[in-house]
């Protein structure tokens, strides 16, 4: 079972985003969702979160757990019983906790893999680098906290790109069923993200012209978000895909 609510603390939360050809992305989604696009573009990138205090609500902060996580993710769209819901569908979590790895799909939602990480956090300069330990899967990204995104993105400005990915709160992972997902919200009272300014960024997994053929996929901006509250909370049945 699932545990329904968990609460704890953004350390450092980078997302690292890309434009790619929609085409291309609906061709690796389930077919219960589509990609979400923006100016025609469909939007992925990493997310490589930093928690802390993570636990239960009855469980003392001091007993939450500190992790370190990445999810190579993608805006998607698709059908509920209320409508079209909005979110990402995230194609594969990587996790520095044993226990989320071990519990993943059980009392977390989604499958988690093993990785060990690097990072230095040493504002206004951030590092992470990870690599998972099933050799499959690894990324680095390098810079630090901007005035602004670059003026090539398809997003006007940090607000924009901002509100696009607050409404995109709730993520669906694979689950271990055969064509079934689980699903989780980010809950934050205070949503505040920066720009970030990338020196050096790196994924396998969009590297892959497999997935993503040569002048398919192209780096657009990344966003920082850091020392914020927040709560993971279950996506209801109402709001899934169908």
């Amino acid at each position: 079972m699932i545990l329904p609510r968990l609460h704890g603390k953004i350390d450092r939360r980078l997302l690292v985003n890309y434009t790619a050809e929609p085409d291309v992305v609906a061709q690796l989604l389930p077919k219960q969702f589509r990609p979400l696009c923006y100016n025609g573009k469909a939007i992925v990138g990493i997310c490589l979160i930093r928690l802390s205090e993570l636990r239960p609500s009855f469980v003392p902060s001091f007993f939450g757990l500190s992790t370190e996580n990445a999810a190579h993710r993608v805006a998607v769209e698709w059908d509920s019983p209320e409508g079209v819901r909005q979110g990402v569908y995230i194609f594969r979590r990587d996790s520095s906790s044993v226990i989320k790895t071990l519990a993943g799909g059980r009392l977390f939602a989604g499958i988690h893999h093993k990785a060990q990480f690097i990072s230095q956090d040493e504002p206004p300069m951030y590092s992470v680098e990870y690599h998972s330990n099933d050799g499959s899967t690894h990324a680095k990204v390098i810079g630090a906290v901007a005035e602004n995104i670059p003026s090539t993105s398809i997003f006007k400005n940090v607000a924009a790109s901002s509100d696009f990915f607050r409404i995109g709160s709730s993520g669906f992972s694979p689950g271990f069923g055969p064509n079934s997902f689980q699903g989780m919200r980010i809950v934050v009272d205070h949503w505040k993200a920066q720009a970030f300014a990338v020196e050096d960024a790196h994924s396998s997994f969009f590297s892959n012209e497999n997935f993503f053929p040569k002048g398919s996929i192209k780096y657009d901006h990344s966003l920082i978000m850091r020392n914020i509250p927040h709560e993971w909370e279950i996506v209801g049945r109402s709001e899934s895909p169908q």
